[in-house]
């Protein structure tokens, strides 16, 4: 192995290495924040109140609610993952997203892939006025 390969080597695994810790110090705050009984909604209030030393966008605020949407026959049906609460429902993809645009104002849906992302698109953010700002 020449000198540049052991070059390349080393910032392989030193970016490697960042990207672990990275995710096991990620993974260790939302555990310890979890057994604290910190909500996401905590935290936007912790991020409103710093946010201009923070410099958050005003949709990085927003209350995250996890959904999952099911598929029965052509319509499509999307509740909370946190207390099984329907949700919104609709014939197609379009017409499930505006309902929800309609329910879920000022909030930013997440949705995994075992939960239905397929069936609509993945995650997305509804304004306060009920318009659908990111997908």
């Amino acid at each position: 192995m020449d000198f540049i390969d052991l070059i390349i080597a080393f910032i392989a695994g030193g970016y490697v290495g960042y990207k672990i810790q990275e995710k096991l110090m990620y993974m260790t705050m939302m555990d310890m924040f979890q057994r604290a009984g910190i909500t996401n909604k905590d935290l936007s209030k912790f991020v409103g109140h710093w946010k201009e030393e923070l410099d958050v966008e005003e949709a990085d605020l927003r209350e995250e609610v996890d959904i999952k949407v099911e598929q029965h026959g052509s319509a499509l049906y999307a509740f909370r993952k946190d207390n099984n609460e329907f949700i919104g429902q609709g014939n197609s993809k379009e017409s499930l997203i505006s309902r929800l645009a309609e329910t879920m104002t000022g909030k930013k849906l997440m949705i995994s892939e075992g939960d239905g992302a397929e069936l609509i698109g993945g995650n997305f953010t509804v304004s306060e006025d009920g318009k659908i700002v990111s997908k």
